[in-house]
């Protein structure tokens, strides 16, 4: 293969080429990268606020002596956001539940269709859903072969005062749960992407109308039915929505 037909074309070079034509289809054949499943790591987790105290749970990890998002890998036929649920509760021993935002993605619409057409950005816009808020994704450094991990982030809702279970929690679990005031993110959280990632969380969530501190102010739209809330979905579930 020579050495032209394996430089990375500029985007905005790919951009200026009509679409559809040869040099357009050459230019995207060349960005195409093929990787086997046993190199692609898929992780899910959470960014859980408690938005009476505004607070946000992270995960103490023995094993790295950081604090940073729980996450862990989705398990064989498991959606992305049950593994969220999944992880967060065996991590820090919170259930914790996923509730319907206004989150911009490029997932399509299921219903009358709000995303942009072909040639604009493809950003679905104003639809309520539980869509995951953002990825972080990097060489997996636990690997002993090569692989890419991805983790897909959902945002969610718990109660802080509550007490954890620590019967979810699996044998030899080494992480330990904890809510920190979301003052205290840039000084605790180790990782800035996933610092970035609570921040995104923060923003979809005020977006979509519900309010850090004091009374919880409920958006109309949206509900709060996917996943558990330690007994507190009551108070934080939207005007129309069902718990």
């Amino acid at each position: 293969m020579s050495d032209e037909a394996t430089q990375e074309p500029n985007v905005a070079e790919i951009r200026s080429l009509p679409e559809g034509s040869r040099e357009w289809l050459s230019a995207v054949d060349r960005t195409m990268i093929f990787r086997p499943a046993s190199e692609l790591g898929i992780s899910c987790g959470t960014v859980t606020f408690d938005l009476e105290q505004e607070k946000v749970l992270i995960i103490w990890h023995n094993g790295l002596a950081v604090h940073q998002l729980p996450k862990g890998r989705r398990n064989i036929g498991e959606t992305l956001w049950d593994a969220a649920i999944r992880e967060t509760s065996e991590e820090t021993g919170y259930a914790v539940s996923l509730p319907e935002l206004n989150i911009a993605t490029r997932a399509t619409s299921a219903g009358p269709s709000r995303t942009q057409e072909s040639g604009s950005s493809r950003i679905t816009e104003d639809e309520w859903s539980r869509e995951f808020i953002g990825a972080c994704f990097y060489p997996d450094p636990q690997s002993a072969t090569p692989a890419w991990k991805t983790v897909y982030y959902y945002a969610a809702f718990a109660d802080s005062t509550a007490v954890a279970d620590p019967s979810v929690q699996p044998e030899g679990e080494t992480a330990v749960g904890k809510w920190i005031p979301l003052h205290e993110v840039e000084e605790t959280v180790f990782f800035s992407a996933e610092r970035m990632t609570i921040w995104k969380g923060k923003s979809d969530v005020e977006k979509s109308g519900y309010k850090f501190g004091g009374r919880v102010q409920k958006p109309v739209n949206g509900s709060m039915s996917l996943g558990q809330s330690n007994g507190t979905s009551a108070k934080k579930t939207p005007v129309n929505g069902t718990s």
